[in-house]
């Protein structure tokens, strides 16, 4: 699998969440795994993350001033993003919304 297009953000306990776009236009994103302050922690398999509508094209991602991550995607459709539900690292990420 080639990647493309990534971009990084840090999850409220210090943990950096990847994403990359693949061959296909495809979300795909990994993680550092527990424990956040162990530099030799491994890190998650490259996962599919469920994207948008379109081939996503570019990939971005900000930290909000209360923690949460926002991805941002643009596609051949369109812009999209999602949050973090909360601040907890585990929340779920809110539904794609038009940016």
């Amino acid at each position: 699998m080639t990647l493309r297009m990534m971009a990084t953000v840090l999850l409220s306990d210090g943990r950096p969440q990847i994403w990359a776009v693949n061959d296909a236009g495809e979300l795909v994103s990994s993680w550092k795994r527990h424990p956040a302050d162990d530099p030799d922690t491994g890190w998650a398999g490259w996962t599919p993350f469920p994207g948008p509508s379109g081939v996503v094209q570019s990939v971005a991602t900000v930290k909000l001033p209360d923690g949460r991550p926002q991805l941002i995607v643009a596609t051949n459709e369109g812009e999209f993003t999602k949050i973090k539900a909360n601040t907890h690292p585990d929340a779920a990420w809110t539904e794609w919304g038009g940016f």
